[in-house]
């Protein structure tokens, strides 16, 4: 999925809440990680992401998308 934050409506908790009920949902179901993409210049949602626990790595990976 993908998960945005408007940025008039950032640093209001709306991305906090939403990422903890995608992590809550996916506990109860059985889950052990979760893996999210990030690019490396997107220096706020690293930031983000961080602050909530999660840890990153950097690779080399490159995602294509087509739309139809």
């Amino acid at each position: 999925f993908h998960l945005a934050v408007r940025p008039d409506y950032q640093k209001c908790g709306i991305g906090r809440m939403l990422v903890g009920r995608v992590e809550d949902i996916m506990r109860a179901r059985g889950q052990k990680h979760l893996y999210c993409s990030v690019l490396v210049e997107n220096k706020g949602s690293l930031h983000f992401f961080r602050k909530q626990g999660w840890s990153f790595e950097k690779r080399e990976e490159v995602f294509g998308r087509k739309e139809l």
